[in-house]
């Protein structure tokens, strides 16, 4: 098994909206302090001065990954109903940018070219979200590990 051992002034920085602050609560319980829980409680410009001082970006598809992109911070996005090859970087700068997903034969049901309909209509009325919840943990800190060896080198 890898070891992750960060630096002693690094610290992990949890960004969202209100609606996601009891699982950013959740997490805190788990890590202590080298998570700093700013979600529901910052604007855009605060999460831009944020992101200036990042090293890297680790999320979902969504406006910060694409924040954090535009300020040519690497980025590694996990992907789920969204078409990776429309919205991500990876295939512009591989070397900066890591997109991981689960190979669905439903997805990607969320994109304006040719969204996979075969299961739902309406990406949010998915029963199960099972291209999100298939993204093992092992799976996905495999690939985190593998990203960052690889920009560090």
């Amino acid at each position: 098994k890898k070891i992750v051992k960060l630096e002693n002034e690094s610290k992990i920085i949890i960004l969202g909206d209100e609606n996601e602050k009891p699982l950013s609560d959740k997490i805190i319980e788990s890590c202590g302090n080298m998570v700093i829980n700013k979600v529901g409680e910052t604007s855009i410009e605060d999460v831009k001065a944020i992101l200036l001082y990042c090293r890297y970006f680790i999320g979902v598809d969504s406006g910060l990954m694409h924040m954090a992109a535009s300020l040519s911070i690497p980025t590694f996005t996990l992907w789920g109903p969204s078409n990776e090859t429309l919205y991500g970087y990876e295939k512009l700068f591989p070397k900066k940018h890591k997109v991981i997903f689960t190979d669905q034969s439903c997805r990607p049901c969320n994109s304006w070219i040719n969204p996979n309909i075969s299961r739902v209509q309406n990406p949010s009325a998915c029963p199960d979200k099972r291209c999100m919840k298939e993204l093992s943990p092992e799976f996905v800190f495999e690939n985190l590990i593998d990203f960052i060896q690889q920009l560090e080198t």
